[in-house]
């Protein structure tokens, strides 16, 4: 349960009394821990797995929390907003950025102006204000009081990050770990039906109401960058946001098993300016020699009916080489594909050895393809094509091209149709 995390909470205050009475300088590797990744680290020990999927609690730590908060110039007057922010994590990182006073109470007084945030629990709530009194304790050095301020850090409320524009029209730099979870679109989403993920629900919607010129720094998960689903909305953010970078960072944090990457852009003033989501080239790819398409076979949903067809399903192929599936039949009235083709497993991780490996599908009857694998058809019919494919997949630069183009563990059409292409005075 969530509100097991109210132990945590409740040593940040006994720490804030312990200071009060020892002076900062007898604990200041308690308050290390205190305005670094120990807010995640205890979220993890104290609500179960389940909990923090359901709230999506997951907190930013090391040196992502770092990427995450852009430095600015030496402005004493620059404001960080933060829509999502749990226990405080892109919040603390940000105070890191902002001066301190000669006294702490000046400079909580100072970073009460200058951080603002929301989030819907409370409990996450008084943790971040916790932890920005012990950041300001930690880097001052002086003694906190033995309890929170009744108005420290008044930016700092319960709320929902949705809608947020008095916040977010005093800002310069919106910062954001949104929610990973996967919610139902709202009704007026153009770029999506049914369940989505809830990062893409949460930008969406911060884009909306964000003046032209805030400066905005996202960590999404790395489905949004290269899912195909996600088209209409990688369109719509690049109609709201002009974008500077995104950097791949790879898995979440050790316990989470989630590739992200970090967005960074300027809200701007409408007009579409296209992202640079995934690598490009101007060479040749696959696709202009193969059609891919994922196969057609939902094994407990569809009906065996149709014509008797052999059948093929990943852990029924070899890791590669040719295969002829005769053998193993099933009746099947929807698409099936002819070989030769090259059948690629969907299920994949980045930094796999073997990315996408291709099995070659020989024979004379046309094959029932399972839904977790991929079909490439030769444009020529050639099963000379189909081994030059296999190649292909094989090679090192596929599959270090992949593990940029798309991070999340599966392949999708989209991906394969886009590998490119060795040069070939075959292939001109």
């Amino acid at each position: 349960m969530l509100s097991n995390y109210q132990k945590y909470t409740a040593d940040l205050q006994d720490l804030l009394l312990t200071i009060a009475n020892d002076g900062v300088d007898q604990h200041l590797e308690a308050l290390a821990s205190a305005v670094d990744g120990q807010a995640a680290a205890e979220l993890r020990n104290l609500v179960g797995l389940s909990a923090r999927r359901e709230q999506g609690a997951f907190f930013t730590t090391g040196a992502l929390r770092a990427k995450a908060v852009p430095t600015p110039p030496h402005d004493d007057e620059v404001v960080y907003f933060d829509p999502a922010c749990g226990a405080g994590d892109l919040l603390v990182e940000s105070a890191k950025r902002l001066p301190v006073s000669d006294s702490l109470g000046a400079t909580v007084q100072h970073w009460g102006e200058h951080l603002l945030g929301c989030d819907v629990e409370p409990l996450f709530v008084e943790t971040t204000k916790l932890r920005l009194l012990l950041t300001a304790a930690y880097r001052t050095g002086q003694t906190a009081p033995g309890e929170m301020p009744r108005d420290a850090f008044p930016s700092v409320v319960v709320g929902d990050g949705h809608s947020q524009e008095r916040f977010a029209s005093r800002c310069h730099h919106i910062v954001l770990n949104p929610p990973f979870g996967y919610v139902e679109a709202p009704a007026e989403t153009q770029w999506a039906k049914g369940r989505v993920s809830g990062a893409a629900v949460f930008l969406a919607k911060v884009l909306q109401y964000a003046p032209a010129g805030v400066t905005i720094t996202a960590i999404l998960p790395d489905v949004l960058r290269s899912g195909t689903r996600y088209r209409k909305w990688r369109s719509m953010v690049e109609s709201m946001m002009e974008i500077s970078d995104l950097e791949n960072c790879g898995l979440f944090d050790e316990e989470t098993d989630v590739d992200v990457f970090i967005l960074r852009g300027t809200r701007s003033d409408g007009s579409a300016i296209p992202g640079p989501w995934a690598p490009r080239h101007d060479h040749k790819t696959v696709g202009d020699f193969f059609d891919v398409h994922v196969g057609a076979v939902v094994p407990h949903r569809d009906p065996k009916t149709g014509p008797r067809r052999p059948f093929i399903w990943p852990r029924r192929l070899p890791l590669s080489g040719s295969f002829d599936p005769g053998g193993k039949w099933r009746r099947f009235s929807g698409r099936t594909f002819d070989p030769p083709f090259v059948a690629i497993r969907r299920t994949s991780r980045p930094g796999q050895k073997r990315r996408a490996g291709g099995v070659l599908i020989v024979g004379d009857s046309p094959v029932a393809v399972e839904n977790h694998l991929l079909v490439a058809v030769p444009k020529n019919g050639a099963e000379s094509e189909c081994l030059e494919l296999m190649e292909v997949l094989a090679a090192p630069g596929s599959r270090e091209w992949l593990d940029q183009q798309i991070r999340t563990r599966h392949l999708t059409v989209s991906s394969v149709s886009g590998l490119p292409w060795p040069d070939d005075d075959a292939h001109v």
